[in-house]
């Protein structure tokens, strides 16, 4: 039987794959051609304080984690009797640790900027190692 003649699917579903939306089109004064009220469409921003003090937390968290997380590292690989099978999996946990922290000052000023500035290829390659190593 072809998927078409189901009762329980009278319509196709919606694939389509939206685009993305672009904080950059706001900003360059397209609100003519939309033809929308774009301060009522937009969720209320948090304000710059807020925006300061989150941001600042994610550098410091990343800066923190890096050195903590490299130390663990170093000391593990460095010294013979470090190398137990307990200590490999915190040695694997580390290095997922690391992974993570390195894509938290790319997300701090995406959150600061309001838009992501790094371009689609670096996008794709921090939500991908991001994703992969909270896996870890």
């Amino acid at each position: 039987m072809a998927l078409d003649q189901w009762p329980f699917l009278s319509t196709p579903p919606n694939t389509s794959i939206p685009e993305p939306l672009l904080y950059d089109s706001y900003i360059q004064g397209n609100e003519s051609d939309l033809d929308l009220n774009i301060s009522e469409t937009r969720e209320p921003h948090q304000d710059k304080t807020s925006s300061v003090v989150i941001t600042f937390i994610y550098f410091m968290v990343c800066a923190v984690g890096l050195c903590g997380n490299t130390l663990v590292i170093y000391v593990i690989l460095r010294y013979a009797k470090m190398k137990t099978v307990t200590n490999i999996y915190i040695l694997n946990l580390a290095v997922a640790d690391v992974l993570c922290m390195m894509s938290l000052p790319f997300i701090a000023l995406q959150l600061a900027l309001v838009h992501w500035p790094f371009g689609e290829a670096l996008c794709r390659v921090i939500m991908t190692v991001g994703g992969c190593s909270a896996k870890g």
